[in-house]
């Protein structure tokens, strides 16, 4: 899940207390692989997952505030992809998408980039 500058905007406004302790709240984690995705889930979630709105290609269903993702995937691109010096992605990440089944819930008809076009009668 993507936290916009909303979000961010509405924590320091609702939760001025909050933010003020985000650096003690960050010395729980560490600076290994997944650390930034629990504290996302563990400290700030909880506090902005009523005012959210997220974009989700996976689990669009399971969440309160999340909704189908507006544009199609592109191969095995996603948003948060983590590539090396080489502009690689990286292999694991790449692994799961490949095993993941497409939710239908979870892909609009069409993406919010291209523009749909009425059919044309009297082509033919």
């Amino acid at each position: 899940m993507i936290l916009n500058k909303y979000i961010i905007y509405y924590i320091i406004e609702n939760y001025s207390d909050a933010c003020n302790s985000f650096s003690a709240m960050m010395t729980r984690y560490g600076t290994g692989y997944l650390q930034d995705m629990y504290f996302l889930q563990s400290d700030v979630w909880p506090r902005v997952q009523s005012v959210a709105y997220c974009h989700d290609s996976f689990s669009c269903r399971k969440y309160q505030a999340s909704h189908p993702f507006p544009v199609h995937r592109q191969g095995t691109e996603h948003l948060g992809q983590v590539f090396d010096q080489f502009s690689v992605g990286r292999p694991d990440d790449i692994e799961t998408i490949k095993r993941a089944a497409v939710n239908v819930d979870c892909v609009l008809p069409f993406s919010v980039s291209e523009t749909p076009r009425p059919a044309n009668k009297n082509v033919r």
